[in-house]
């Protein structure tokens, strides 16, 4: 699941975020781009 996550997550440079899913839902792990950190800390 890991892997297949990361794979994602770097060959979609535009996302701000990948995340495993259960019932339609974002569920973790999470990985987050660098550029959503600001917002994170929130």
């Amino acid at each position: 699941m890991m892997n297949e996550l990361l794979n994602r997550f770097e060959t979609n440079s535009n996302l701000g975020f990948a995340a495993s899913g259960y019932d339609g839902l974002a569920r973790p792990p999470v990985i987050f781009a660098q550029r959503m950190f600001p917002e994170l800390l929130r």
